[in-house]
């Protein structure tokens, strides 16, 4: 029994999320300069976001342009 369609060519919404959380992670590594520190920051709470974690927002591309963006502005930043 199939019980998900993929089309050809075209990654499923996992790879798509997957993709999402490990762009954004190399960028919070590269703003903060230390893994520890960046993945600290990518599971915290952030008032930024609502509260919310950025690892939690990165299910769509419209939330995960909100922590790219702040990450954008923490590096401009410092």
């Amino acid at each position: 029994m199939v019980t998900r369609i993929e089309l050809v060519g075209k990654p499923a919404q996992t790879e798509i999320t997957d993709l999402r959380i490990a762009r954004l992670t190399a960028l919070a590594i590269a703003v903060f300069r230390n893994r520890d520190k960046a993945m600290r920051w990518l599971r915290r709470p952030r008032r930024e976001l609502g509260g919310i974690c950025p690892l939690e927002m990165m299910e769509t591309e419209a939330a995960a342009r909100q922590v790219e963006i702040l990450l954008r502005q923490l590096d401009r930043d410092r």
